[in-house]
């Protein structure tokens, strides 16, 4: 799915945490280029996540997701996270992801397709830091 086509005519919208600047909001996760997206999230306190959700107008299948690494700072690279559906039920988790190099992409495959309207992916630590960011889910 072409995400910034979704994004420009509406049926996916984007939403999460605060950002850390007006120029890395969530929407630029969606985006097909460098732009990233971050945000202070306060990881290292307990109970507190790093949030981005995307929103279909319908239905979609979903057989896995990509992550790209950002620009800068590999310490606030997702570390622990889950992908939820709509009912707040896990689809996908990673425990102890490894540290990447800048801009890398990696791709996660579920073991089932599932259909789902909303997408969360809750990150609940990053590497060696109180901050997440990444360029691109």
């Amino acid at each position: 799915m072409d995400l910034k086509k979704a994004l420009e005519t509406g049926f996916l919208t984007v939403s999460g945490s605060k950002p850390f600047a007006k120029n890395e909001s969530f929407g630029n996760a969606a985006l097909n280029d460098r732009s990233k997206f971050g945000s202070s999230a306060g990881l290292k306190k307990q109970g507190n996540t790093f949030l981005l959700e995307y929103t279909f107008q319908t239905e979609i299948k979903m057989s896995g997701y990509m992550i790209m690494t950002a620009n800068d700072c590999p310490e606030r690279d997702p570390k622990k996270w889950t992908i939820e559906n709509e009912r707040g039920e896990v689809i996908h988790s990673v425990e102890n992801e490894e540290k990447r190099g800048r801009f890398s992409n990696k791709q996660y495959t579920l073991e089932n397709i599932v259909s789902v309207k909303k997408i969360s992916l809750r990150v609940s630590d990053a590497h060696d830091c109180n901050e997440c960011q990444l360029a691109r889910f």
